[in-house]
């Protein structure tokens, strides 16, 4: 498959071509140039518009869906359905590399296998409590668990979290108090910091 800056490159080669060969003139060339800079702006524009994360949403009501979409600013690929995580509905995380639950999904040993299977490596439950989970298994499975524990836990609140720990997870970074692994590293409190600056 030919990559996007041979496909630019191939355009100018062609255009110079033309010009030596003296098909075309000094001001087509110019033209040519144009045409590979236009591209190569394309290309970066769609790039900054990719999506980080595919994610499924379970458990998702009327009054959540659009305060999550706009918290997400068309970041992540977002597939949100009203139905809870169970065995008929784990398909759904097919192809997503991050799961967000409620409080209302109980992620057992049996569902938490199936969502590894499906090449699932994170989790965030949009709830302070993870009792829901069975956490110790999950870090045995090496999936990432997350939950939503700052003050505000409006709809609005817990959207913005949930967001800002796929954003910190994305970007390789710890996402801090809401990290519900064992480990107990400093970086979890320097991103509390850092969190409670940009409220």
């Amino acid at each position: 498959m030919i990559i996007e800056g041979e496909y630019r490159i191939a355009i100018f080669a062609f255009f110079y071509a033309k010009y030596v060969t003296k098909v075309i003139s000094k001001h087509d060339l110019f033209h040519g140039f144009l045409l590979v800079l236009d591209l190569h702006l394309l290309c970066v524009i769609a790039k900054s518009r990719r999506y980080y994360m595919k994610v499924v949403a379970y458990n998702i009501k009327p009054e959540e869906k659009e305060i999550l979409v706009l918290a997400n600013k068309k970041v992540h690929d977002l597939t949100l359905i009203s139905n809870g995580l169970d065995g008929t509905t784990v398909h759904y995380a097919v192809g997503k590399k991050a799961v967000i639950v409620s409080e209302e999904d109980l992620l057992d040993k049996s569902i938490l296998f199936e969502l590894k299977k499906l090449g699932v490596c994170y989790l965030i439950t949009r709830s302070i409590g993870v009792q829901h989970i069975d956490a110790t298994e999950a870090e045995s499975l090496n999936i990432k668990i997350a939950n939503t524990p700052y003050e505000n836990q409006t709809i609005e609140g817990v959207a913005k979290q949930t967001i800002r720990n796929l954003n910190f997870w994305e970007n390789g970074k710890c996402i801090g108090r809401a990290c519900c692994c064992s480990k107990d590293c400093s970086e979890r409190l320097d991103n509390v910091k850092h969190y409670n600056r940009k409220r």
